[in-house]
């Protein structure tokens, strides 16, 4: 084996390993990529999870909103009833002849 061919073995031998480093650096980066995207997907999904839970809660209170408005409503509804019944009492006393 002569030395020409000795240095290019080795040259071989060494460009194999730099090629292996460079795969296993690159390897090492889309595992920490993969790694960072899951920690977002869980954070993203941990979010999810509370922002769908005060849904469910500020459903809970609009519903108990609307049967308070709806109480409410019921409500007007009698005082405009009762005023009504009050001025025709007060037109009817109004328009009374008077006693002496």
């Amino acid at each position: 084996q002569t030395l020409a061919d000795q240095i290019t073995y080795q040259h071989d031998m060494f460009l194999n390993v730099l090629a292996k480093q460079k795969m296993k650096h690159v390897y090492e980066m889309q595992m920490r990529d993969a790694n960072d995207r899951r920690r977002a997907n869980q954070d993203a999904l941990e979010q999810l999870e509370v922002t769908m839970i005060e849904n469910e809660t500020l459903s809970e209170e609009v519903t108990s909103l609307r049967a308070s408005i709806l109480q409410l409503s019921e409500v007007i509804e009698h005082l405009e009833y009762d005023n009504l019944d009050l001025q025709f009492q007060l037109k009817r006393a109004v328009e009374a002849p008077s006693s002496p």
